[in-house]
């Protein structure tokens, strides 16, 4: 019943589908940096808070000359989903509305000029609706402005990594929570009709949309809260930013900024998580009110345990023998270290805690100069199962 249990929970999906036109000479720069940004900030956390709960990230990316209209409609149609998938569709590019169109939401250009080629937002929803998905998230990251010589469509007009990213412990919960007790489906744009969207540099993040910048960081801000987050908070928070940043930028002289109101319709109902169904009348066990001294605890005796295997004062035996120990005080058989860039919150590399502790202590040269406890995660007999540590060399 185990063994079934697991193979239940490992047989999700979440789809990633984006459409990144990084080769647009006006805002390819632009593009080319917010997509970085999208997969290291937003798709992989996402990504490594749900691996946990069964679900493998299938990512179908679509970046220079692989933005297509053919390419778009090729992967909307004939992607296959099991009904606990989650659909995610992201795409940043032109987009533009015809002054007949019916639907508030643009046209994507999908880095090419022939109107008829144009592919309606609205169109990939509804297609990917179809699929029956657990839940399906469409965004749109461009002009919602009225263009001249476009024509109204309601369908298409012609006929054909998972990385590693850090994500705090107390974030996961919410980011669980958020994609697997909701079923439904939400669309949003960064723009209103006759609205342009906006980009430019930010500070500490170089160049990136307006929109796209104010969905992750409003999103990594709110999963990091105590409290549950939810997807109508969080989209209000951003249209709310979005208006706000783009009035403001559009009252400075001389600039070509204009007021952008992201949009967008959510239809979700509450659902249990696959793979977890509670028996009728038993109450939610307590978490254990020690949980989080006995947590703070371990994670200082292993930092100071980890002082000991890198230090130089110790002979490479007796580096190894700490390490044997440590492992075994403290860590599951099957523990897992990752470890974050020095100056970055993203997960360089991943290894199991008995080859980690293994490499540390043997290596003599090129050692860091101290390995920080970012955070871990106890299994229920208390014993660390997962490790995220920050490597610190000398500059």
């Amino acid at each position: 019943m185990l063994l079934a249990s697991i193979s239940t929970l490992n047989a999700n999906d979440i789809h990633w589908i984006t459409f990144v036109d990084t080769t647009d000479k006006d805002v390819g720069e632009i593009d080319k940096n917010t997509r970085q940004i999208l997969y290291g900030r937003w798709i992989n956390i996402i990504n490594a808070a749900l691996l946990p709960r069964g679900y493998n990230a299938q990512v179908h990316d679509y970046a220079g000359l692989k933005t297509t209209p053919e390419n778009c409609k090729d992967i909307v149609e004939n992607l296959r989903c099991k009904s606990n998938d989650i659909v995610v569709f992201y795409y940043i590019g032109h987009g533009a509305r015809s002054t007949a169109d019916k639907s508030r939401y643009p046209q994507m250009a999908l880095a090419q000029h022939y109107e008829n080629k144009c592919i309606p937002l609205e169109w990939v929803h509804k297609e990917l609706k179809k699929k029956n998905a657990r839940l399906v998230i469409t965004i749109g990251m461009c002009c919602n402005s009225y263009a001249e010589g476009l024509s109204a469509k309601e369908k298409v007009a012609f006929s054909v990594n998972q990385g590693h990213s850090f994500v705090a412990m107390d974030a996961v919960s919410n980011i669980q929570q958020l994609f697997l007790e909701n079923k439904g489906d939400i669309i949003i744009s960064s723009s209103d009709k006759g609205q342009a969207s906006w980009g430019g540099y930010i500070q500490g993040v170089g160049l990136m949309d307006c929109f796209s910048y104010s969905l992750m960081n409003i999103f990594n801000r709110e999963v990091g809260k105590t409290y549950k987050a939810d997807w109508e908070s969080i989209f209000t928070d951003v249209q709310t930013a979005v208006n706000n940043e783009t009035l403001a930028a559009s009252r400075q002289p001389g600039s070509r900024v204009t007021q952008q109101t992201p949009v967008f319709d959510i239809n979700l109902n509450d659902a249990t998580p696959p793979g977890i169904t509670p028996p009728i009348g038993t109450p939610p066990t307590p978490p254990s009110p020690n949980t989080k001294d006995i947590k703070d605890v371990i994670k200082n005796n292993v930092a100071q345990s980890l002082d000991g295997i890198i230090s130089s004062d110790l002979s490479r035996a007796q580096r190894e023998n700490l390490a044997k120990v440590l492992q075994e005080k403290y860590f599951s058989g099957n523990a897992i270290v990752r470890i974050l860039g020095q100056d970055v919150d993203v997960v360089i590399d991943k290894q199991s805690a008995s080859d980690y502790f293994g490499n540390i202590s043997f290596i003599t040269r090129s050692k860091p100069i101290k390995i920080a406890v970012v955070d871990c995660e106890l299994d229920s007999y208390k014993k660390i199962k997962s490790l995220i540590v920050r490597e610190i060399y000398k500059k």
